[in-house]
């Protein structure tokens, strides 16, 4: 796939996970795409070679909620 293509993806793929992790920890969508993009999962999204882009968002918002597990500071800073 193109870099485009994997840009596209993100675009759709970041508000589908920040959703998920609104609803379930009760927290604003700034809150949520904060989290999104400095949890260990968001900053390898970047990576197009890990191809996490490719991965439903389902998937990745589990892996943000394992990151959260591991470190509870990410959702501590949207209270």
């Amino acid at each position: 796939m193109a870099t485009d293509t994997h840009h596209l993806i993100k675009s759709i793929l970041i508000p589908q996970v920040a959703s998920m992790l609104m609803e379930t920890y009760s927290i604003s969508e700034n809150d949520a795409i904060r989290i999104v993009y400095t949890s260990p999962t968001g900053k390898c999204l970047d990576d197009d070679s890990l191809g996490l882009y490719g991965q439903s968002a389902h998937y990745i918002c589990g892996l943000i909620e394992k990151d959260i597990q591991n470190n509870p500071e990410l959702l501590k800073e949207a209270e």
